[in-house]
């Protein structure tokens, strides 16, 4: 009777251990995704500010010419 019941909880223990690393990995995946989506968008900043500089830098240039 105890055997069988050390065998339940053990399993229930295992169980409860995969549940955690599997809710894990999905914590991680959600993470992951969370960085690229924020890389992204630095990225796109990034490129926006770099656009209005070189805009800026062109105007300047068309000034000095005249």
């Amino acid at each position: 009777m105890q055997t069988f019941h050390q065998i339940q909880t053990h399993r229930a223990a295992a169980a409860a251990a995969q549940q955690q690393q599997q809710q894990q990995q999905q914590q991680q995946r959600q993470q992951q995704q969370q960085q690229q989506l924020q890389q992204q968008q630095q990225q796109r900043r990034r490129w926006l500010r770099q656009q209005r500089q070189q805009q800026r830098q062109q105007q300047r240039q068309h000034r000095m010419l005249y």
